[in-house]
This record gives structure tokens, sequence and C-alpha cells, in this order.
């Protein structure tokens, strides 16, 4: 521990460590390992390895993955609730707008093809509901995007132009979902999760 009564103890002084997931240079404040120690007991000999920015990437990829593992089972048969579908078409949508950071390279929270086609058959099958929900064409575009279907992307966006000529209401709610997907946060999420009717 400490070398004197007034000197903090050894493991709660503010040191620079080096980043495990993108090899940057952080600080750990003297502040967050007593935190640690005292309130979340964490023992002293764990080490901050990840700087904060990759602990909350990994974050948001576990939450995701585990909302993902949740409402699979849900939306798989055909008498799927719309909520648990467009929950479901969301989750995706975070996941392939969001990227991370891991040893040095880039990429995609949910990365493959096969996740993407999984979104685009959930935002159809709602396009067919009772209710269509047309607010989800910006997210059905970018999957599309993301497959590299040009053909498909062309006629999505002149149809989401189509709508937002025609009704102002949904060209709202597009706006909205289009605003999510730039920067996905938690308030604008509970806005969208809810299909408007």
């Amino acid at each position: 521990m400490g070398t004197s009564w007034d000197s903090p103890p050894v493991y709660w002084r503010t040191t620079n460590e080096t980043c495990n997931g993108c090899k940057s240079t952080f600080t750990v404040q003297a502040e967050e390992r007593q935190y640690w120690y005292e309130t979340l007991g964490i023992p002293y000999a764990v080490q901050i390895v990840y700087c904060p920015d990759c602990r909350k990437r990994s974050r948001a990829q576990r939450r995701i993955a585990n909302r993902l593992a949740e409402l699979s089972p849900l939306v798989e048969g055909p008498e799927a609730h719309e909520r648990d579908l467009r929950e479901f078409v969301l989750v995706i949508a975070e996941g392939t707008v969001r990227r991370i950071r891991s040893r040095g390279s880039e990429g995609w929270v949910l990365p493959g093809q096969g996740i993407l086609n999984r979104g685009c058959t959930a935002i159809n099958r709602l396009l067919r509901a009772k209710q269509p929900q047309h607010d989800l064409l910006p997210i059905l575009a970018h999957f599309h995007q993301r497959l590299d279907n040009a053909q498909r992307l062309h006629r999505l966006t002149q149809e989401i132009e189509k709508i937002r000529q025609t009704n102002p209401k949904t060209a709202k709610q597009i706006d909205t979902i289009e605003a999510w997907m730039r920067s996905p946060t938690k308030k604008l999420l509970s806005s969208i999760i809810k299909p408007q009717r």
C-alpha cells in the first residue's frame, strides 16, 4: 500500500496505460481505481487494460448481441408480433451502423451478409402488415447499401423521396430514423421503438 499515512495506496495512483484494443495511451485516475476497488469490489491486482472508448464499444457490442439473441426466437414464426419485429430490425440496424475498433483494425459490430438479409426479411414482413411501417425504409436502404444491391437501393431512394413529398407525417418519422442512424442514442431509440400510427 502507501509509503506514508498521507500518500494514497500504490494501486490508487494516477497512471498512463496502453489500451489492448486500439493501442492508444490513456490515463487511469486514482479516483477511478479507488472506485473500482471500494464500490465495485474489483481486486487490486486487476489491471485496467482498455480505454474508456473501447470499454464503451464493448458494452454496446454485448448489449446488441444479447438483445438480438433474446429477440431471435420471438420473430421466427409467422405470427411474430409487430413490435418484436420492429425492435429486431432496430437492433440489427444499430449493429450495422456502429463500428468497433479492435487490435488496431476497425469493423462493424454485426458483420456479415446473413444478418443483413435477416433484417431485410423482417422489414419486408412489416411492410406487408395491415398497417405498413414505411418509416423503416431508410434502414432497408442501408441494408441494401451494405449488401451492394445498387438497383434495389435506387428504387428505395425514389420511394423514400415520393413519401417525403406526399406524406408529411411519415416523412417526419423517416427523418427521425435517419437521425438515429447517424448517431444511435437511447433517447432517439425510445422515440422510434414503437410504431407510429
